[in-house]
C-alpha cells in the first residue's frame, strides 16, 4: 500500500499573503499551473483512490489531477476531517497584520478562538483512520492543506500534537509519500 499526500495548489489568499485557515479561496492562476504539473507528475504513481478536503481549493486541485488521471471527479471522496485547522480571529488577515506571520507558528497557539491543537489532531486521526479503512491496499491520493498534511506526518510519524510544530512546510501541490506501517 501507498499513500501519497498533497497540498492544494496555490490560493489566492496564498498569492495575496492572507491567512486564508477555514476560510474559502480558489486557486490561483498560478495554483492551476502547479495542480496541473503535479497531476502529470502522478500518472507515474498508479493512484487508485483520491480522497480531499472538501475545501473549494483542495477539491478544485484534486479535480485537476484526477483529470491528468483520468479518475472520474465523482470517485473523489471528501473527508470532511481533513479541513484546515481553523486559525480563529487571525483569517482573512493579511500576514503583516498579525504577529503571527502566515499563522503557522506556535506563537498562534494564543489567538482568539484558534480551533485547539488537541481537537484539530483528533481530528485529523479521524481523517486518517476513515481513509485507511477505506483504501485498504490501494494506492491512495489525500488532497489536503498545509496544516492537516504536517498534522498527518506528525501522527503518522508517532508523534504529539504539538509536535507538528517541527514537521515540514508543504509547498503547494507537491506529491509525497507517507510512510505506511
Amino acid at each position: 500500500m501507498h499513500i501519497y499526500i498533497m497540498r492544494h495548489g496555490q490560493s489566492v489568499a496564498n498569492a495575496e499573503h492572507i491567512i486564508a485557515g477555514q476560510h474559502e479561496s480558489p486557486l490561483s492562476e498560478e495554483g492551476i499551473i502547479e495542480a496541473t504539473a503535479a497531476g502529470r507528475h502522478a500518472k507515474d504513481l498508479n493512484i487508485q483512490r483520491i480522497f480531499s478536503s472538501p475545501m473549494g481549493r483542495a477539491y478544485q486541485t484534486a479535480q485537476i489531477v484526477a483529470d491528468a488521471i483520468e479518475y472520474p471527479h465523482e470517485r473523489i471522496e471528501l473527508v470532511e476531517e481533513l479541513r484546515e485547522r481553523f486559525l480563529g480571529d487571525i483569517e482573512t488577515k493579511h500576514y503583516d497584520e498579525t504577529p503571527y506571520g502566515n499563522g503557522n507558528t506556535e506563537l498562534a497557539e494564543d489567538v482568539p478562538n484558534i480551533e485547539q491543537l488537541d481537537h484539530f489532531a483528533e481530528r485529523v486521526h479521524v481523517a486518517i483512520e476513515k481513509i485507511q479503512a477505506a483504501a485498504g491496499d490501494e494506492t491512495t491520493l489525500i488532497v489536503c492543506h498545509n496544516g492537516t498534511g504536517r498534522m498527518i506526518r506528525n501522527l503518522l510519524a508517532g508523534g504529539e500534537p504539538y509536535d507538528f510544530y517541527q514537521q515540514a512546510r508543504m509547498d503547494n501541490a507537491a506529491i509525497s509519500e507517507l510512510p505506511v506501517s
